[in-house]
């Protein structure tokens, strides 16, 4: 595919990856900090990695290597580049995504039952949310090495499996829908921020299972066309998701790092969703815009 990097950015990407994974482990358990990267007095409180370290550009150097290197992995071209081996990128990356956002379902619902029946173990368990932003990479990478590895055997693609249009689709998207408005609106209007804070906590569980379902179920008209727009969706959502994050690991500290964390694992599907529908609409009417210029 035109939007993948050459092969020798395979070499570039585990240059990067392997020094920034070495540095953010040092730095989350260690408190490890490179003592040239200081640009002030240290101060204490939660940063990057869940660990202290303001004032040192440690962590971000770290979080740049480890991302930018593991995009490299992902998405350098094979030497044997061919049709089939970008459907099983795209594959891979489609499964990864939906992975994750099951890991998180995972998390948050542990979280609730420990502080329900007050189980130490899973109420002390949620930092990992504070990480899940760089699973979905990892994943990608594992899984489509799988798959080529795979492939040479079978010289196939292996198929995403889809939920089917009816019910899930419309339930999901009118789910999803109202907590993107309800969101919006509660920053917004105090009134309303008041009035959902009156819901249970665990409500917000329904919200990552929306984005879920509405990604994993198949549209009305299914075509392999629609399964290739998909895909490519999903790559440049990739894209655009990680490299906003890497711009915010430069310019936001503490507490609020870590709701810029979480926000970033949720946009991935919403950013999909949002060029999805856009590519899907630009076809619906190109033939209408080709068939007015030609009149």
């Amino acid at each position: 595919m035109k939007h993948n990097f050459p092969p020798v950015f395979k070499i570039i990407g585990l240059i990067l990856a392997i020094p920034g994974f070495v540095l953010g482990y040092l730095f989350t358990f260690f408190n490890y900090l490179i003592p040239f990267l200081n640009y002030g007095p240290l101060e204490s409180g939660k940063s990057i990695f869940g660990s202290t370290g303001r004032n040192n550009l440690t962590d971000e150097i770290a979080i740049s290597f480890f991302v930018t290197g593991m995009i490299f992995i992902g998405f350098s071209r094979l030497k044997n580049e061919n049709e089939l081996t970008n459907k099983l990128r795209l594959n891979a990356l489609y499964w990864s995504v939906l992975i994750n956002i099951l890991i998180i379902l995972i998390d948050v619902i542990g979280e609730f039952v420990g502080e329900l029946f007050r189980i130490p173990a899973l109420t002390h368990h949620a930092g990992f949310l504070s990480y899940d932003a760089f699973v979905v990479l990892p994943i990608f990478i594992a899984r489509f090495y799988y798959l080529v590895h795979k492939s040479k055997k079978e010289k196939q693609s292996e198929q995403i499996y889809m939920l089917p249009f009816k019910p899930y689709n419309l339930i999901w998207k009118v789910g999803s829908l109202f907590f993107i408005i309800s969101m919006v609106a509660s920053l917004t209007f105090p009134v309303i921020d008041t009035l959902l804070k009156q819901f249970p906590d665990c409500i917000i569980i329904l919200f990552p299972a929306c984005l879920l379902i509405w990604i994993w179920s198949k549209e009305k008209n299914e075509t392999d066309l629609v399964k290739d727009i998909r895909t490519k969706a999903m790559q440049i959502a990739m894209y655009v998701n990680y490299t906003v994050f890497l711009i915010t690991t430069w310019l936001i500290y503490g507490f609020d790092y870590l709701v810029v964390q979480v926000v970033s694992i949720l946009s991935l599907p919403i950013i999909f969703l949002i060029v999805f529908y856009l590519k899907l609409y630009i076809l619906r009417v190109k033939p209408t815009i080709v068939a007015t210029t030609n009149l």
